[in-house]
């Protein structure tokens, strides 16, 4: 009696399991999503300490100058594009549009208080190509008091 040849289904069963799986490249299958997420990617990354500036109770008439410190800690050129004010009394100002990986620049708000009465509340919204955060917004708060007259 001859033998029989083995089961091509068993022997495929017996290499895999003797076989060592290469990884996936990446980007290709479902396992590769969260690893694919954590990876650093060549990119600018804007890092801003406050989300919120409140002035507290201050006279009506002055004028408030407060900076932040924008850092791109990214690895690739920070550009803003735009500040975006819907308002007269605030006003912004950018020291640089371009920040280098590493670096950092400020951005001065002035608020002019001259006719304001009570709670106030302004959102400024910059714009930069920070792909996590296209779009960082400022919300300005305080309450103006009047000054009252001396007779």
């Amino acid at each position: 009696m001859s033998q029989s040849a083995p089961d091509a289904r068993q022997t495929l069963s017996e290499e895999h399991r003797n076989s060592t799986v290469a990884p996936i490249a990446s980007g290709t299958g479902p396992e590769s999503t969260a690893a694919d997420s954590r990876r650093q990617v060549d990119a600018p990354q804007l890092v801003v300490d406050e989300r919120e500036f409140n002035f507290g109770a201050r006279n009506e008439g002055e004028v408030i100058e407060h900076a932040l410190i924008l850092r791109n800690t990214g690895t690739v050129p920070l550009v803003f594009s735009q500040i975006g004010l819907n308002c007269g009394w605030v006003s912004a100002f950018l020291g640089d549009k371009v920040v280098q990986p590493g670096d950092s620049t400020n951005l001065t708000i002035l608020a002019r208080l001259k006719g304001r009465k009570g709670p106030q509340k302004q959102t400024l919204l910059l714009t930069s190509n920070d792909p996590q955060l296209p779009e960082y917004a400022l919300t300005i708060t305080g309450t103006v008091v009047s000054v009252e007259a001396t007779p």
